[in-house]
């Protein structure tokens, strides 16, 4: 007879001999035998008048092929005696192949450990790249403020703007701080105060500092306890810019910006801390009217206040960081300043 082509051998081991071992018992050979039928059927195959054999539908060969006889040339076996595999050996094998491919105790808490050191090797990595990343973006959001700034002074007779002056009948957050004049420079005409951090113009943009979300709301409150300020304030600028400071803050005039004698290296805007909350600074060391060890700039970066860095933009437009300790060479009070 001519031989069986190598396509219908290989349809009908893929799904003939799948039928066969899926057969629930070894006298279960009927079941088979349709999966068989099928596949000859798919390739190419439609019953003759035989309703045991098949014909080719296509010019292989005038070939009949009976659907037992062609898993018997594939298998080897004989279709009125067909057996599957001996059960047993088969679940041995298996057993073997498992074992083989199996992860003991010890090896699997050995991967569970390196995993473990690892992680810890590079979770400080991550997160020393992390707190840089926010201290990069709090230096752009200066470095816009601070060209701001400048806008506003080019279109002001060179006046800088107020960081607050009391108005105590007016003393509306929508107009009484130097974002509120900053904003029309930045992002939008009006600045909206708002009514809480999640919906205030304080917490959007260049004016917020990522880090500062991160802390308490106000002091050592996580949230907002119903008095000061109900927003988290990232910034604040040198309130020694309004020309009747010190002694008062009464009145919204300020300083020139080309009065400022050492720009370079006189303070314009930074951080502000959680103690103060506020956009107007007046000093860069320690303040003790909150307690010990509090202070009005927000040394924040890359160490948890107080003991970490501040952003500062001076006047002249750079941006550097500072610690508590590196304050002796900025100036805060240029109106005085030799």
């Amino acid at each position: 007879m001519t031989s069986i082509p190598t396509h219908i051998r290989r349809a009908a081991r893929r799904a003939g001999l799948a039928g066969l071992m899926a057969t629930s018992s070894a006298a279960d050979f009927a079941g088979a035998q349709s999966v068989a039928n099928a596949v000859v059927q798919a390739c190419g195959f439609t019953n003759s008048a035989d309703p045991a054999g098949w014909a080719p539908t296509h010019d292989l060969a005038p070939l009949v092929l009976t659907s037992t006889g062609l898993i018997a040339r594939i298998t080897g076996a004989d279709p009125k005696g067909f057996r599957r595999p001996d059960s047993g050996r088969s679940r041995k094998r298996a057993a073997a192949i498992l074992e083989q491919v199996g992860f003991t105790l010890i090896e699997l808490l050995v991967v569970i450990a390196i995993i473990a050191i690892l992680a810890a090797l590079l979770l400080p990595a991550l997160s020393k790249a992390k707190a840089q990343a926010q201290a990069a973006q709090c230096k752009s959001n200066l470095k816009q403020q601070v060209l701001a700034t400048v806008l506003y002074a080019g279109d002001h007779e060179d006046q800088l703007p107020f960081a607050w002056w009391y108005n105590a009948s007016h003393d509306d957050a929508n107009s009484n701080n130097f974002q509120t004049l900053l904003v029309p420079y930045l992002f939008r005409p009006l600045f909206n105060a708002g009514t809480a951090t999640t919906n205030s113009d304080f917490a959007r943009n260049v004016f917020v500092c990522p880090v500062r979300m991160q802390e308490n709301h106000y002091r050592n409150y996580v949230n907002y306890p119903g008095f000061a300020n109900p927003w988290k304030i990232s910034y604040a600028m040198n309130q020694y810019v309004l020309l009747s400071y010190p002694p008062s803050v009464t009145s919204p005039k300020t300083a020139r910006l080309t009065s400022v004698p050492k720009p370079a290296s006189t303070f314009l805007i930074s951080d502000v801390s959680k103690d103060l909350n506020h956009p107007a600074i007046t000093d860069l060391g320690l303040w003790s009217d909150p307690g010990p060890n509090a202070y009005e700039v927000g040394y924040r970066h890359s160490r948890p206040y107080p003991s970490g860095w501040a952003n500062m933009a001076s006047m002249d437009g750079h941006v550097s960081s500072f610690t508590p300790r590196q304050t002796n060479g900025i100036i805060v009070d240029f109106k005085n300043a030799h």
